[in-house]
């Protein structure tokens, strides 16, 4: 079970949140707040979520996140490797 959502406005500064949904096939990851070393369970789980199914892609919704900690490399990736869920398709923003 993922952490509830609070809502942009009523999260406490640092806290961070992710919700699920599928649209169309897609599975949607909601993020919320600040994402650092902290988030990489909650996130993971997000992540599993969204892809049991099988939808045809994930797609990570960055729109409510106020800070990502890019000091550390994105540990989700390198677990799910080239093979990793959702056959493998994995975009990342550069």
């Amino acid at each position: 079970m993922l952490p509830a959502r609070k809502g942009k406005n009523r999260m406490r500064r640092g806290e961070f949140g992710a919700e699920v949904r599928h649209h169309d096939g897609t599975g949607i990851i909601d993020l919320y707040g600040e994402i650092d070393l902290a988030a990489d369970g909650p996130l993971g789980a997000a992540y599993d979520e969204a892809v049991r199914g099988d939808p045809k892609g994930v797609v990570l919704n960055f729109a409510h996140v106020d800070y990502i900690d890019r000091d550390r490399p994105d540990r989700r990736a390198a677990r799910t490797g080239p093979q990793g869920g959702a056959g493998g398709r994995c975009l990342r923003a550069q």
